[in-house]
C-alpha cells in the first residue's frame, strides 16, 4: 500500500441515537485530516428500537463520505458481517457507535498496512482502558492469558478494534457466521489460520456513557467469549496440524 490507500470505516450501532451524531462527526472530521485517496463511514444499524435509523439517514444525506443500512437483528457481529459485503474501500475498520475508541486507532493502523495485513486494537497496552471497570480488566486480562494459551498468539486484548485488507475480508466473509462479540475472535481465527502477518497497537478508550448504561454483559458475555475461544483455539490447532 504505497499509494495512498482507501478506507471503509464500519460503525454498527445499536440503540445509539443519543451518540451516533457525534461519533460520525468525530470520525469525518478526523479521516479528513489523514492523507487518502478516499473514505467512507458505514453506520451498521441492527436491531434498534430508538431513532438510531433515522438519525444515520440525516447522517448519510448531510455527508457524502456517510452510508448507513439497517436490518432487522440486533447483533454486533451480524452488522460487521453486512458492513464487509457492503465496504467499496482497500482497508476496512470499525469503530463501535458509542465512540468509545478514540479514532486515532484508524492513522496508526494505517500507517502499518504495507507491513502487516491484520492490526488488532487493545486497550490493555499502556493501560489505555480507561473507564474499565476492575472486573471487566480482571475478565478481560484472564481472557487474554486463555487466548493466548489456545492460539499460542501473543495479543493483549482480543475483542476490540480491528483493521484488515477489504480482499482478504471478502474471502471470508460468507464464514463469519459469529452474531455478536464472538465474531471478534472468529475473524482472528481466520486470519490466523489464513495466515496473514498480525501484529497489535494500542488504542485509547473515552467513556461516553455510565457504566450501568452498558450493552456488554459482563458475566453471561464473558463466558460466552471464554466458550468461543475455546471452540476456535481448538480449530486452529487442527489447523495447524494438518497443515504440517
Amino acid at each position: 500500500m504505497n499509494k495512498k490507500p482507501s478506507v471503509s470505516v464500519l460503525v454498527p450501532a445499536y440503540n445509539e441515537a443519543s451518540l451516533i451524531r457525534e461519533t460520525v462527526n468525530e470520525l469525518v472530521s478526523y479521516l479528513k485530516t489523514l492523507d487518502l485517496d478516499s473514505f467512507e463511514v458505514i453506520i451498521c444499524v441492527n436491531g434498534s428500537t430508538d431513532s438510531t435509523e433515522e438519525v444515520s439517514k440525516q447522517l448519510s444525506e448531510e455527508f457524502r463520505e456517510v452510508k448507513y443500512f439497517s436490518i432487522k437483528n440486533r447483533g454486533f457481529g451480524l452488522a460487521l458481517t453486512e458492513g464487509i459485503k457492503r465496504a467499496s474501500k482497500e482497508v476496512i475498520t470499525f469503530v463501535p457507535g458509542d465512540g468509545e475508541i478514540n479514532p486515532e486507532f484508524i492513522g496508526n493502523s494505517l500507517a502499518l498496512m504495507n507491513e502487516y495485513d491484520f492490526v488488532s486494537g487493545s486497550r490493555y497496552i499502556d493501560n489505555k482502558s480507561v473507564g474499565s471497570s476492575r472486573l471487566r480488566r480482571l475478565l478481560s486480562f484472564a481472557f487474554a492469558v486463555f487466548f493466548r494459551t489456545l492460539f499460542g498468539f501473543n495479543l493483549t486484548e482480543v475483542g476490540t478494534v480491528k483493521m484488515f485488507k477489504t480482499r482478504w475480508a471478502r474471502g471470508v466473509v460468507d464464514k463469519l457466521t459469529e452474531k455478536n462479540y464472538a465474531w471478534q475472535i472468529q475473524t482472528t481465527y481466520h486470519a490466523l489460520s489464513s495466515g496473514l502477518k498480525v501484529t497489535e497497537i494500542p488504542v485509547k478508550t473515552r467513556v461516553k456513557r455510565d457504566s450501568s448504561q452498558s450493552k456488554v454483559k459482563i458475566i453471561s458475555d464473558g463466558l460466552s467469549l471464554f466458550l468461543t475461544c475455546l471452540k476456535y483455539g481448538i480449530m486452529l490447532n487442527f489447523h495447524k496440524t494438518f497443515k504440517r
